[in-house]
């Protein structure tokens, strides 16, 4: 991920929303913000952002009755903070989160020849498909500056975990 860094700066940010429909299924819509603020003139400033994006989902389950299946939610954040203590070094922490919730898998079920077997955006799943995902990153850079050559070092830890539901019937 190449994520913006904190200006040490200026203050700023931003908001940006989203909505869209889809033929034969849900509404979709989408949001994010953002702020960068100086904590201390040229020596640290921290930056944090936020999102959130729904999609409506198209695919009916005439099995279930479930409607819109596919629909899914995805939001997180992400926080990072520059310290620049003297001039020749610089210091980059950051954490990043995004969870994911689908209430199913964006397939309809066709024949071999190519024919739908339900209808066209149909599937006959008798049990509910669903997908879970938590995705977080935390990391930090550190770079001191030799004049000339600069010696960096860059660590991260990772944690990601998924759960689904796949009904193969």
């Amino acid at each position: 991920y190449v994520t913006p860094a904190p200006s040490l700066t200026q203050f700023g940010g931003g908001i940006r929303a989203g909505i869209a429909g889809t033929r034969f299924g849900g509404t979709s819509y989408d949001g994010s913000a953002s702020i960068n603020t100086p904590l201390a003139a040229d020596k640290a400033a921290i930056r944090a952002s936020a999102f959130y994006s729904r999609e409506g989902g198209y695919v009916d389950n005439v099995q279930n009755g479930q409607e819109n299946v596919g629909a899914s939610k995805v939001y997180g954040g992400r926080v990072d903070l520059l310290l620049k203590p003297v001039d020749d070094l610089t210091i980059r922490l950051t954490g990043f989160a995004q969870d994911i919730r689908r209430n199913g898998n964006l397939q309809a079920d066709y024949f071999l020849n190519g024919r739908p077997a339900n209808g066209a955006l149909d599937q006959a799943h008798p049990l509910g498909e669903s997908f879970r995902g938590k995705f977080r990153i935390a990391s930090g850079t550190v770079t001191y500056d030799f004049g000339g050559v600069a010696l960096t070092s860059v660590s991260s830890y990772q944690d990601v975990r998924t759960e689904t539901r796949t009904d193969y019937s």
